[in-house]
């Protein structure tokens, strides 16, 4: 299960000890409000998710690309822990279907923006079906609220309050409505103040 951008006491906090904060409340920013604000901010932003997480891509063209797009920025360097972390590895393998097996590895001829999770190759990678493999470490969470960068954690404040004080709106008022505020996020109805802290954090899907 994905890390939530914030949680709960954050909002509490911030508010300074108003409004009401029932159980009922409590129950529903967290399993309601709070994930739907983090999965629509991941789906603007075109990431999986906002974890810190070790992750596998697969790409693929029927031409030569030289940069490819990691959905997960940013790019962590090796570390011997604890948490171990491994480099980032590429491979490239034009059999068919690829296994990535021995020799397929690239060490030399490309480069790696980690804070913008893009790698490009001095001349081109090989072209065919899921012919390039990138192992990696990227994203920011390490549990609820904690890595998220600042500006994205006072867009996710700013826009679960929104929901929250038009809940009755929503129709979002009593437990029976977990995940059911998801519909009512759509990113089409961000509003520009979140949008705009938001958009240094959007990968682009360029493969």
């Amino acid at each position: 299960m994905a890390f939530q951008l914030i949680t709960f006491d954050e909002i509490k906090k911030i508010s300074k000890g108003g409004g009401d904060w029932s159980t009922e409340f409590e129950y529903l920013l967290e399993k309601v409000i709070i994930p739907s604000v983090t999965k629509v901010f991941a789906n603007y932003c075109h990431r999986p998710d906002w974890d810190k997480a070790a992750r596998i891509e697969y790409f693929g063209s029927d031409r030569y690309l030289r940069t490819l797009f990691l959905s997960s920025p940013p790019v962590y360097a090796a570390a011997v822990g604890p948490p171990i972390i491994e480099a980032l590895r590429l491979y490239q393998d034009s059999a068919d279907p690829p296994t990535y097996g021995a020799g397929t590895e690239l060490t030399t001829g490309f480069v790696v923006y980690e804070d913008e999770g893009t790698i490009e190759h001095r001349t081109g990678f090989i072209s065919g079906p899921k012919s390039i493999k990138v192992t990696y470490t990227g994203g920011y969470l390490t549990a609820d609220g904690i890595g998220t960068p600042d500006d994205v954690k006072v867009a996710a404040i700013e826009q679960t309050k929104i929901i929250f004080d038009r809940r009755e709106e929503f129709g979002l008022t009593g437990r029976s409505l977990e995940g059911g505020s998801v519909s009512l996020l759509a990113p089409t109805i961000l509003p520009q103040s979140v949008t705009r802290l938001l958009d240094d954090y959007r990968v682009y899907r360029g493969c």
